[in-house]
Formats: C-alpha cells, sequence, structure tokens
C-alpha cells in the first residue's frame, strides 16, 4: 500500500501562480472536486475551474483573505478577511452576503459538513457562530485568547473546536462550557473533527495530535513533518487524511484502525511540488487535492479513489 500510494498520487497541474510571488494563505475545493476557491495575500478571493484552469470571478476585501471554506453542497463559499469580514459567496456569480463582523483579523472561518452553520474566529477574541441559512448570528462566545487561528465545527453541529497561540485545543459546547486538551508544544494552526468522538489538531510544533474526546487524551502522534504544521483535511470516505506545512511538503497519512497504535500514523505518501511554505491542503470527494503555499502557486493533486486500506 505504501508504495503503491506514492506512485499514484501525484501533482496533476499547477491552477495558478501569482505573478507578484504573494502568497496564498487558504484554499478550499468544491465537494465534486471540479472548483477551488483561495484567497491571496493581495485581498482577492479567487473561484476557478479546475478542469479549464479559467476564472470564474474575483472579489476584493479591504484586508488580506486569510481563511476560506466550501458549503457541502457546492452553492456557496465562505472566506474571512484581516478586515474584520466574514462574507458568503454564491458560486453562480460571486454575490457577497456579508455576516456580522469581527473586530480583528479573521484567522478561520468553517461551514459545516451539515451546511447549517458557519463558525468564525479572529483576533478579536471571539467565536461567532452564523446560521448559514438565514445569516443571522447565533452565537457570540468570548475567548480565553484573543490570538485565535483555527475553528471546526463537529459533523451533528454540537460542538465547535478552536486553537491557536494559547497551544490548547478547545471544545466549546451547546451550553457554552469548554474542555481544554493541552498536548502540543506550539500554536494550533489547524483543527479537524473526524467523528463526533475523534478530531485531529496540527501544530507548529512539527506534529499533528489524534485525540479521543471522551477521555480528553492523545492517541497518537504524527510526527514526520520537519517544520510547522499548517492544514489538515480528511479524505472523504477513506481512512486517510493529508496535512501540509512550512517543509513544502504535503504528506498522507493512515487513520485506518484508529485504536491500534500500529496502524494509525503511517505515513502513506510525500507529495512534493511547492517551493516554498503550504498553507492550506484540501480534499473532495472524488480525491482531489487542491493546496496553495507562499510561493503564489496553487496546485491540483490526483489520489486513487481506491485502494487497499484507502
Amino acid at each position: 500500500v505504501h508504495g503503491g500510494i506514492r506512485r499514484l498520487a501525484s501533482m496533476r497541474k499547477s491552477i495558478f501562480a501569482s505573478s507578484t510571488k504573494s502568497g496564498i494563505p487558504c484554499c478550499a475545493i468544491s465537494p465534486d472536486g471540479k472548483l477551488a476557491l483561495f484567497g491571496g495575500e493581495d485581498n482577492i478571493a479567487r473561484l476557478y475551474n479546475i478542469e479549464n484552469g479559467k476564472e470564474l470571478w474575483a472579489y476584493r476585501t479591504e484586508g488580506r483573505v486569510s481563511t476560506c471554506s466550501f458549503a457541502p453542497n457546492g452553492q456557496f463559499g465562505c472566506i474571512g478577511s484581516w478586515d474584520g469580514s466574514v462574507t458568503k459567496l454564491s458560486v453562480e456569480r460571486g454575490t457577497p452576503t456579508p455576516l456580522e463582523r469581527h473586530t480583528g483579523k479573521v484567522y478561520g472561518v468553517r461551514v459545516s459538513s451539515s451546511g447549517k452553520v458557519i463558525a468564525s474566529v479572529s483576533q478579536s477574541g471571539k467565536l461567532l457562530v452564523y446560521d448559514a441559512q438565514t445569516n443571522e448570528t447565533k452565537r457570540k462566545i468570548p475567548l480565553r485568547s484573543s490570538w485565535v487561528m483555527a475553528v471546526d465545527v463537529s459533523n451533528d453541529d454540537r460542538l465547535i473546536a478552536h486553537g491557536g497561540l494559547d497551544n490548547c485545543v478547545n471544545i466549546v459546547r451547546a451550553d457554552d462550557t469548554t474542555t481544554e486538551l493541552v498536548f502540543h508544544e506550539g500554536y494550533v494552526s489547524c483543527i479537524r473533527f473526524v467523528s463526533s468522538r475523534h478530531i485531529l489538531s496540527a501544530s507548529g510544533d512539527a506534529t499533528i495530535l489524534l485525540w479521543d474526546l471522551e477521555s480528553k487524551s492523545v492517541l497518537k502522534q504524527f510526527t514526520e513533518h520537519t517544520a510547522d504544521v499548517m492544514g489538515i483535511s480528511l479524505c472523504p470516505g477513506r481512512s486517510v487524511f493529508f496535512s501540509c506545512g512550512s517543509d513544502k511538503n504535503i504528506r498522507c497519512w493512515s487513520l485506518y484502525g484508529m485504536g491500534k497504535d500500529a496502524s494509525v500514523g503511517k505515513c502513506l505518501a510525500v507529495l512534493s511540488g511547492h517551493t516554498s511554505d503550504v498553507n492550506s491542503c484540501c480534499v473532495a470527494n472524488d480525491g482531489t487535492i487542491l493546496s496553495c503555499g507562499d510561493d503564489g502557486a496553487v496546485n491540483v493533486w490526483d489520489f486513487p479513489t481506491s485502494a487497499s486500506q484507502v
């Protein structure tokens, strides 16, 4: 499996390269793998057709577009900016729908897998939770730390996780009570729920942790990155996930048999092609992988739709 996946995982093409070499902080891929949404240090969010590499629309904010997320139905994307704005953008025309603003730089935005909830975090020290259908703000949760970089929503919309420069993974429940998960020795850059019981966290300490939320313990450490890990993305329908970081690489990891230490934590593939830090990676339902980095490139990768233990 290890060798086979290494041969099959390959870069298909680069769909964007910044003419000024300015970095691309964030990217998101539509569930069907056909569209790429990404934001740049040039304050512009862009939607591209992956098949022909053409830009469909562009939307400018007053600050760096630092984070983005696709709705599970593929009908809209959501972006956050250093100007404090959180904006829904229709896929069809890029029509903007502003959500309640933050008073600080927005670093994390996430549309839940149900499509009903949008969560955002910023340096204002608040977690804002929106109704994705009415666009109303449903919850405003003050956070212990104002340096928050990552956010995610559980599959059942009952839990919200966030993390940042306090090195902690914080789990917020419906009654706004919070549980702290402490183990990382560096900032928490990205968080993804695997299930209502398990969560992955990436960190500036160059590790990824798999947590058991019931026991509040670390089940496994993923340690083969050699610099800050910046992003993680689950592969829909498969027992693998991808990570990217400042070592310029994207890695594929096995989650097969999560309760068995011997099988969890295995690195299946290393994807190399970026020339600088890889800031974000994401995976579509068909296995298409999208990545972006400080080299100003947005790359598309192919991954097998079926393989043993994948």
